[in-house]
């Protein structure tokens, strides 16, 4: 780590010898996530835990942040004349009328997931109780319940970040670029 972290500084260095521009934003927020991120992953309490609430912990920042993103991204795209947006735009539009729809919105759609998670006894704070769980079960040859749900969690979140390197690509998009509010390097 002190390796890396070496690297990149020299880096940022070296990029302000040249006279190039440095992101300080960016290197705000490393400076506040990575030793956060440090604390978390050798943390006794956190070594516990399991997979998914360690996951949930650490990624919270960011699952905030980017709702946040979306969230005003949609208000400066389907805002202003809402029935002409949503004529054209659609079930986003209709969402994104106010936070409240924005919001339970999201919550509905993490139900399936999380009330299938609660079915298979991964998520600890629904455990069934005693006897076995459906998630020991075996579902097909030796694949059980808890497989698929890794498989498939895990797919919609490769899912996201795969299409996020085309959605969020403001350097490309100038129409992005406008909507939030940023200007062009």
């Amino acid at each position: 780590m002190g390796i890396l972290l070496a690297v990149f500084f020299g880096r940022q260095i070296q990029r302000v010898l040249n006279g190039d521009k440095i992101a300080l934003p960016k290197l705000l927020f490393l400076a506040a996530v990575l030793p956060l991120h440090l604390y978390l992953c050798y943390s006794d309490a956190l070594l516990a835990t399991g997979l998914l609430t360690f996951s949930m912990i650490i990624t919270i920042y960011h699952d905030v942040q980017y709702i946040s993103i979306v969230w005003f991204y949609n208000e400066k795209r389907y805002g202003g004349d809402r029935k002409k947006a949503e004529k054209r735009y659609g079930f986003a539009a209709k969402l994104s009328r106010s936070i409240f729809y924005f919001m339970g919105f999201a919550i509905l759609v993490s139900i399936p997931v999380w009330g299938f998670g609660c079915l298979i006894n991964r998520i600890p704070v629904c455990e069934m109780g005693t006897g076995e769980a459906w998630g020991q079960a075996i579902m097909l040859d030796s694949t059980t319940w808890i497989v698929f749900f890794v498989m498939l969690t895990s797919g919609f979140q490769m899912h996201h970040y795969i299409m996020d390197q085309y959605i969020w690509r403001p350097s490309k998009d100038s129409r992005l670029r406008e909507d939030l509010g940023v200007e062009n390097d």
